[in-house]
């Protein structure tokens, strides 16, 4: 639907891109209405390489992973807007978001990843209940003032 994007239902369904991602990579997501506390991911992959957003982990925080275990997890939460990573760096509505993620992989066994969940080799994960208005992956770490960029322009959607 145009004027939403891509409704996930949180139980059965998700997309799957063919994208395999390393920590030197970009991606940025809008999207609305995520359920709190859900712990549940807008995309992403894990299993040696753990890249995923949840907008809503724990009681009030944001969830990054961007390769291997290392992990974010500024707050507070958010269940509408803008978010992503740029290499290590976090991403909150076109500003830096927290500390940089450490990461620990080396790119071997790489999962594809997939949007409205998270691919866990093979299986769906986490998925979300929200809606997706607008996604985009690069195969470079943008700067910050790429990510504001991007974040204004999504937000023009």
């Amino acid at each position: 639907d145009a004027s939403y994007g891509w409704s996930f239902n949180g139980s059965s369904n998700y997309l799957k891109t063919g994208i395999f991602f390393n920590t030197t990579c970009s991606h940025i997501v809008r999207f609305s209405n995520a359920v709190s506390g859900a712990g549940t991911s807008l995309y992403g992959s894990t299993y040696w390489d753990n890249i995923r957003i949840m907008p809503s982990y724990g009681a009030d925080y944001v969830y990054y992973q961007n390769g291997g275990p290392g992990s974010s997890t500024p707050s507070p939460k958010l269940l509408t807007g803008v978010l992503g990573i740029a290499g290590l760096q976090p991403y909150r509505d076109g500003s830096a978001d927290g500390s940089p993620i450490s990461s620990s992989w080396n790119g071997s066994n790489p999962t594809d990843i997939w949007i409205g969940c998270w691919n866990l080799q093979g299986s769906a994960n986490g998925l979300s209940q929200v809606k997706i208005q607008a996604i985009a992956f690069y195969n470079t770490a943008l700067t910050g003032t790429q990510m504001a960029a991007v974040t204004t322009a999504m937000n023009l959607l």
